[in-house]
Protein backbone atom coordinates (compact mmCIF):
# COMPACT_ATOMS: atom_id res chain seq x y z
CA UNK A 1 0.00 0.00 0.00
CA UNK A 2 1.39 3.54 -1.33
CA UNK A 3 1.54 6.03 1.96
CA UNK A 4 3.97 8.82 2.53
CA UNK A 5 5.17 11.96 4.52
CA UNK A 6 5.41 15.14 3.77
CA UNK A 7 7.96 17.23 5.26
CA UNK A 8 7.75 20.82 5.23
CA UNK A 9 10.88 22.71 5.74
CA UNK A 10 9.33 25.70 6.98
CA UNK A 11 8.57 23.43 10.53
CA UNK A 12 12.09 23.64 11.13
CA UNK A 13 12.57 27.06 11.62
CA UNK A 14 9.48 26.32 14.54
CA UNK A 15 11.43 23.80 16.18
CA UNK A 16 14.11 26.12 16.88
CA UNK A 17 11.89 28.52 18.04
CA UNK A 18 8.64 27.90 19.43
CA UNK A 19 8.55 27.49 23.28
CA UNK A 20 5.41 24.70 23.30
CA UNK A 21 6.04 22.15 26.24
CA UNK A 22 5.38 18.31 25.48
CA UNK A 23 3.91 18.14 28.51
CA UNK A 24 1.13 20.30 27.13
CA UNK A 25 -0.54 19.80 23.15
CA UNK A 26 -3.25 21.17 21.48
CA UNK A 27 -5.10 18.80 18.63
CA UNK A 28 -8.00 19.31 16.74
CA UNK A 29 -9.79 16.75 15.11
CA UNK A 30 -11.83 17.50 11.91
CA UNK A 31 -13.67 15.58 9.41
CA UNK A 32 -13.64 17.66 5.87
CA UNK A 33 -15.51 15.77 3.83
CA UNK A 34 -13.19 15.82 1.01
CA UNK A 35 -13.34 20.03 0.92
CA UNK A 36 -16.68 19.63 -0.76
CA UNK A 37 -18.63 23.06 0.72
CA UNK A 38 -21.95 22.41 2.43
CA UNK A 39 -24.22 25.61 1.10
CA UNK A 40 -25.88 26.78 4.30
CA UNK A 41 -29.38 26.39 4.38
CA UNK A 42 -29.33 24.05 1.35
CA UNK A 43 -28.37 20.80 0.10
CA UNK A 44 -26.25 22.45 -2.89
CA UNK A 45 -22.78 20.92 -2.51
CA UNK A 46 -19.32 22.22 -4.31
CA UNK A 47 -15.55 21.41 -3.98
CA UNK A 48 -14.06 24.00 -2.76
CA UNK A 49 -11.80 25.96 -5.12
CA UNK A 50 -8.93 26.30 -2.55
CA UNK A 51 -8.26 25.35 1.18
CA UNK A 52 -7.95 28.66 2.39
CA UNK A 53 -11.06 29.27 4.70
CA UNK A 54 -9.69 25.49 6.27
CA UNK A 55 -6.56 27.16 6.77
CA UNK A 56 -8.34 30.07 8.65
CA UNK A 57 -10.58 27.86 10.74
CA UNK A 58 -7.53 25.63 11.64
CA UNK A 59 -4.85 28.51 12.31
CA UNK A 60 -7.28 30.21 14.14
CA UNK A 61 -6.92 27.24 16.95
CA UNK A 62 -3.20 27.13 16.75
CA UNK A 63 -3.07 23.03 16.77
CA UNK A 64 0.16 21.39 17.52
CA UNK A 65 -1.62 18.40 15.77
CA UNK A 66 -4.49 17.86 13.25
CA UNK A 67 -6.47 14.46 12.62
CA UNK A 68 -8.25 14.52 9.23
CA UNK A 69 -10.84 12.84 7.98
CA UNK A 70 -12.39 12.04 4.64
CA UNK A 71 -8.86 13.58 3.03
CA UNK A 72 -9.57 13.29 -0.75
CA UNK A 73 -6.24 13.91 -2.32
CA UNK A 74 -4.94 14.47 -6.03
CA UNK A 75 -8.00 12.77 -7.66
CA UNK A 76 -9.11 14.15 -11.19
CA UNK A 77 -12.10 15.89 -9.60
CA UNK A 78 -10.41 17.57 -6.75
CA UNK A 79 -7.57 18.58 -9.48
CA UNK A 80 -4.80 19.20 -6.75
CA UNK A 81 -2.81 17.46 -4.09
CA UNK A 82 -4.68 18.10 -1.48
CA UNK A 83 -2.77 17.39 2.02
CA UNK A 84 0.67 18.57 0.79
CA UNK A 85 -1.51 22.07 0.17
CA UNK A 86 -3.00 21.86 3.27
CA UNK A 87 0.85 20.69 4.99
CA UNK A 88 2.20 23.74 3.32
CA UNK A 89 0.07 26.44 4.29
CA UNK A 90 -0.25 25.36 8.05
CA UNK A 91 3.77 24.99 8.21
CA UNK A 92 3.35 21.11 9.50
CA UNK A 93 4.77 18.01 8.76
CA UNK A 94 2.18 15.79 7.51
CA UNK A 95 1.68 11.76 7.11
CA UNK A 96 -1.54 10.42 4.76
CA UNK A 97 -3.17 7.21 5.76
CA UNK A 98 -4.87 5.71 2.63
CA UNK A 99 -8.01 4.23 3.04
CA UNK A 100 -8.12 3.27 -1.12
CA UNK A 101 -7.01 4.70 -4.31
CA UNK A 102 -9.78 6.94 -6.01
CA UNK A 103 -9.60 7.41 -9.45
CA UNK A 104 -6.00 8.93 -10.22
CA UNK A 105 -6.03 10.07 -6.10
CA UNK A 106 -6.21 8.32 -2.71
CA UNK A 107 -9.03 8.81 -0.18
CA UNK A 108 -8.06 8.21 3.54
CA UNK A 109 -6.99 10.03 6.68
CA UNK A 110 -3.67 12.39 7.69
CA UNK A 111 -1.98 13.56 10.91
CA UNK A 112 -0.65 16.97 10.72
CA UNK A 113 2.30 18.33 12.99
CA UNK A 114 4.39 20.97 14.10
CA UNK A 115 6.63 18.33 14.86
CA UNK A 116 8.95 15.96 13.44
CA UNK A 117 7.51 12.62 12.58
CA UNK A 118 9.99 10.37 13.55
CA UNK A 119 8.20 6.98 12.78
CA UNK A 120 5.01 5.74 11.04
CA UNK A 121 2.58 3.61 9.69
CA UNK A 122 -0.70 2.56 8.36
CA UNK A 123 -2.82 -0.43 7.13
CA UNK A 124 -5.99 -0.89 5.77
CA UNK A 125 -9.01 -2.31 8.32
CA UNK A 126 -10.10 -5.84 7.41
CA UNK A 127 -12.76 -5.62 4.59
CA UNK A 128 -14.60 -8.01 1.76
CA UNK A 129 -16.64 -6.16 -1.26
CA UNK A 130 -19.15 -8.10 -2.65
CA UNK A 131 -17.27 -7.77 -5.91
CA UNK A 132 -14.40 -9.35 -4.49
CA UNK A 133 -10.97 -8.30 -4.09
CA UNK A 134 -9.55 -4.97 -5.38
CA UNK A 135 -13.27 -3.27 -5.10
CA UNK A 136 -13.45 -0.59 -1.73
CA UNK A 137 -15.97 1.32 -2.50
CA UNK A 138 -20.07 0.57 -2.53
CA UNK A 139 -20.15 -2.57 -0.90
CA UNK A 140 -23.74 -4.53 -1.22
CA UNK A 141 -24.89 -7.15 0.84
CA UNK A 142 -24.23 -10.18 2.12
CA UNK A 143 -20.98 -8.09 3.54
CA UNK A 144 -22.17 -4.23 3.92
CA UNK A 145 -23.14 -5.14 7.49
CA UNK A 146 -20.31 -6.75 8.41
CA UNK A 147 -17.44 -5.18 6.70
CA UNK A 148 -19.12 -1.95 5.60
CA UNK A 149 -19.55 0.47 2.67
CA UNK A 150 -16.29 1.10 1.54
CA UNK A 151 -12.77 0.19 3.01
CA UNK A 152 -11.34 1.91 6.16
CA UNK A 153 -7.77 2.35 7.47
CA UNK A 154 -5.83 3.35 10.75
CA UNK A 155 -2.23 5.08 11.16
CA UNK A 156 -0.02 6.21 13.44
CA UNK A 157 2.85 8.94 13.47
CA UNK A 158 5.14 8.99 16.17
CA UNK A 159 6.25 12.87 16.74
CA UNK A 160 9.55 14.52 18.92
CA UNK A 161 7.94 17.32 20.65
CA UNK A 162 9.98 19.50 22.76
CA UNK A 163 9.82 18.77 26.46
CA UNK A 164 10.89 22.51 27.62
CA UNK A 165 13.93 21.50 28.77
CA UNK A 166 16.13 21.71 26.42
CA UNK A 167 15.56 18.23 25.43
CA UNK A 168 12.29 16.50 23.41
CA UNK A 169 10.12 13.07 24.06
CA UNK A 170 8.25 11.34 21.83
CA UNK A 171 4.47 10.94 21.53
CA UNK A 172 2.15 9.24 19.27
CA UNK A 173 -0.70 10.13 17.29
CA UNK A 174 -3.00 7.89 16.19
CA UNK A 175 -5.95 8.53 13.01
CA UNK A 176 -8.96 6.52 12.32
CA UNK A 177 -12.33 6.74 10.54
CA UNK A 178 -14.74 4.39 11.50
CA UNK A 179 -17.30 2.99 8.79
CA UNK A 180 -20.81 4.98 9.00
CA UNK A 181 -23.11 1.79 8.23
CA UNK A 182 -21.37 -1.19 9.58
CA UNK A 183 -23.00 -3.33 12.19
CA UNK A 184 -22.01 -2.52 15.97
CA UNK A 185 -20.31 -6.09 15.78
CA UNK A 186 -18.19 -5.39 12.72
CA UNK A 187 -17.16 -1.91 14.11
CA UNK A 188 -15.97 -3.25 17.42
CA UNK A 189 -13.89 -5.70 15.27
CA UNK A 190 -12.57 -2.73 13.70
CA UNK A 191 -11.53 -1.21 16.93
CA UNK A 192 -10.40 -4.34 18.15
CA UNK A 193 -7.72 -4.35 14.97
CA UNK A 194 -6.98 -0.90 15.87
CA UNK A 195 -6.17 -1.54 19.00
CA UNK A 196 -3.87 -4.40 18.39
CA UNK A 197 -1.69 -2.79 15.49
CA UNK A 198 -1.56 0.66 16.98
CA UNK A 199 0.05 -1.13 20.40
CA UNK A 200 -2.89 0.92 22.17
CA UNK A 201 -3.42 -1.71 25.09
CA UNK A 202 0.80 -1.08 25.70
CA UNK A 203 2.01 1.62 23.56
CA UNK A 204 5.42 2.29 23.48
CA UNK A 205 4.75 6.53 23.92
CA UNK A 206 2.06 7.99 25.05
CA UNK A 207 -0.68 8.08 22.64
CA UNK A 208 -3.64 10.14 21.63
CA UNK A 209 -5.91 7.97 18.89
CA UNK A 210 -8.66 10.79 17.42
CA UNK A 211 -11.10 10.67 14.54
CA UNK A 212 -14.43 10.51 12.81
CA UNK A 213 -15.51 7.27 14.85
CA UNK A 214 -19.18 6.70 13.85
CA UNK A 215 -20.45 6.50 17.36
CA UNK A 216 -21.40 7.78 20.25
CA UNK A 217 -18.62 7.96 23.36
CA UNK A 218 -20.62 5.35 25.14
CA UNK A 219 -21.46 2.73 22.24
CA UNK A 220 -20.44 -0.86 23.40
CA UNK A 221 -18.50 -1.03 20.21
CA UNK A 222 -15.57 1.44 21.61
CA UNK A 223 -15.35 -1.00 24.39
CA UNK A 224 -11.98 -1.91 23.42
CA UNK A 225 -10.44 1.83 23.77
CA UNK A 226 -11.86 1.79 26.58
CA UNK A 227 -10.15 -1.46 27.75
CA UNK A 228 -6.98 -0.22 26.84
CA UNK A 229 -6.74 3.35 27.64
CA UNK A 230 -9.51 6.08 28.34
CA UNK A 231 -11.81 8.74 27.02
CA UNK A 232 -10.90 12.30 26.83
CA UNK A 233 -13.15 14.28 24.84
CA UNK A 234 -15.58 14.18 21.83
CA UNK A 235 -19.01 15.46 20.29
CA UNK A 236 -21.30 13.14 18.38
CA UNK A 237 -19.41 11.21 16.25
CA UNK A 238 -16.24 12.76 16.62
CA UNK A 239 -14.07 11.62 19.81
CA UNK A 240 -10.32 11.58 21.39
CA UNK A 241 -9.03 8.67 23.68
CA UNK A 242 -5.70 8.88 25.59
CA UNK A 243 -3.71 5.40 26.56
CA UNK A 244 -2.30 4.21 28.61
CA UNK A 245 -4.85 4.79 31.39
CA UNK A 246 -4.42 8.00 33.50
CA UNK A 247 -0.94 9.18 31.29
CA UNK A 248 -3.37 11.96 29.71
CA UNK A 249 -5.03 15.44 31.55
CA UNK A 250 -7.73 16.79 29.73
CA UNK A 251 -7.24 20.67 30.42
CA UNK A 252 -9.43 22.14 27.69
CA UNK A 253 -12.17 21.26 25.30
CA UNK A 254 -14.24 22.98 22.63
CA UNK A 255 -16.59 22.36 19.73
CA UNK A 256 -15.57 24.45 16.74
CA UNK A 257 -19.14 25.19 14.04
CA UNK A 258 -16.92 25.07 10.91
CA UNK A 259 -18.61 27.78 9.30
CA UNK A 260 -17.18 30.45 6.79
CA UNK A 261 -17.41 34.23 6.87
CA UNK A 262 -20.74 33.86 4.19
CA UNK A 263 -22.64 31.29 6.92
CA UNK A 264 -21.54 28.39 4.78
CA UNK A 265 -21.07 25.13 6.25
CA UNK A 266 -17.44 23.96 5.33
CA UNK A 267 -18.33 20.53 6.24
CA UNK A 268 -21.10 18.65 7.74
CA UNK A 269 -19.45 17.54 10.78
CA UNK A 270 -17.88 19.92 13.87
CA UNK A 271 -14.28 19.89 14.86
CA UNK A 272 -13.04 19.29 18.39
CA UNK A 273 -10.43 20.49 20.17
CA UNK A 274 -8.78 19.26 23.37
CA UNK A 275 -5.60 20.88 25.41
CA UNK A 276 -3.90 18.09 26.83
CA UNK A 277 -1.30 17.35 29.42
CA UNK A 278 1.02 15.04 30.00
CA UNK A 279 1.06 13.71 34.01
Amino acid sequence: MKKFIVLVSAVLALWGGTAVCAQQLTLVDLNVRSFQTKIHGTSHQAISENLDEYVKLFKAENPDILTINELETGTSRMGRENMTELATHMNMFAYYIMSYSLDIGYYGNAILSKYPIINSGSTPLKYVHVNGEGSYVLNGSPYVEEYGADRRSVGFADILVPDGKGGSTVIRICCTHLDHVISGTGKKRQVTEEVEFCSLANPPYPTILAGDLNAGYNDTCLSPYYDAGEYIYGHVLDHAFGFPKGKWELIDSKTISPYNEAGDELTDHDAIKVVVKLK
